[in-house]
This record gives structure tokens, sequence and C-alpha cells, in this order.
């Protein structure tokens, strides 16, 4: 009786042994089910995350459609015109400017390939001469020209009275223009 009893329990060692074993088993599979769960929730949500952004950008490309349009076309100035037109800016209250220098501002222009989306920086320099009230007048319509510029400084200097005994006064004018389209080197 002593080896039944001796056979029975090497028996049960073993079972026991054996249903731990796919005890830890399982535990083991069900945690690597549960890993793989969790980098798919990861996964998905970086998905989702790309898909919104993606949306997003899409809205807001289309919501800014005209406003980019305007932009491109208030910027999509040759400098020729833009001197014309600053030239011809003052005649009506008897202000002849004149564009006595236009060059390409370093650092501002790109050197490798000009992208279409480049914007160009185009120092210019512009005087004119007349009564203060006259050239202030005349610095207020540049201010308001039909593209993108900038006036980065104004000097006024008198030069003396002239044969009506008005003061006339010199003025010289530092404007930026901001222009997309290509300048040639």
């Amino acid at each position: 009786m002593n080896s039944f009893s001796s056979r029975s329990t090497w028996i049960v060692f073993a079972a026991t042994l054996a249903a731990w074993g796919g005890v830890i088993f399982f535990a083991w599979l069900i945690l690597g089910m549960q890993d793989e769960r969790h980098q798919q929730l990861g996964s998905s949500e970086q998905e989702a995350v790309r898909q919104i952004t993606a949306v997003h950008t899409h809205a807001v490309a289309q919501d800014t459609a005209e406003e980019r349009a305007n932009l491109d076309k208030i910027t999509k100035v040759d400098v020729l015109t833009a001197v014309n037109t600053i030239e011809n800016a003052a005649t009506s209250i008897g202000i002849a400017l004149r564009v006595r220098d236009a060059q390409a501002e370093p650092g501002q222009n790109s050197t490798d390939k000009q992208s279409p989306d480049t914007l160009n920086v185009i120092g210019l320099l512009v005087e004119g001469d007349g009564s203060f009230p006259a050239l202030m007048r005349s610095v207020q319509i540049l201010e308001q020209l039909p593209f993108v510029t900038s006036i980065e400084s104004l000097e006024l200097t008198s030069g003396g009275p002239s044969k009506e005994k008005v003061i006339m006064w010199h003025a010289s004018l530092r404007i930026r223009l901001y222009t997309s389209t290509s300048i040639a080197s």
C-alpha cells in the first residue's frame, strides 16, 4: 500500500506541476495579448491624431484660400510696375517723386533655387521736392500703395524759400518693396 500511496503522491505532484505550468502559460499568454492590445490602441490613437491633423490642415487651407489668393495678388508685382506707380503716385498734388535706387536687399532673398513661395525684398530710394504739407501728403499716398511696402526711413531737409516765398523741402525715403516675382541676379 505504501507503493500505491507513494505512486499516487507522485502523480498528484506531477498533475499539480502541470496545472501550475498551465496557469503560468495562460497568464503569460494573457499578458502578451494585453500588450498587443495596448500597442494596437496606441497605433490607432496615433493614426486618429494624424487624421485629425490632416482634416484640420485641409480645413485651414480651404478657409484661407481667398486670403492666400489676395496675398498672392498683392505680392505679385514686378519691380518696374512698382517704380512707375511710386513715381506717378503724387503727381496729382504736384509732387514729382523719383526712384533713385532699387536694390535687392542682402540676406532677404533666397540664394538657392527660388521657390514660388519666396518673398523678395527690394530696397528703394525715393526722392521728391515740394512744400512741407505736399511732401507729407505724398508720404501718406505712398503708405497706401496697392502692393506690400514699408517705409523704413524719411528724411526731410529745408531747401530755403522758392519764388513764391514758400519754403521748399527735399524728402528722401527708404522704402522696402515685398514681391513674389522672380528677380534676375
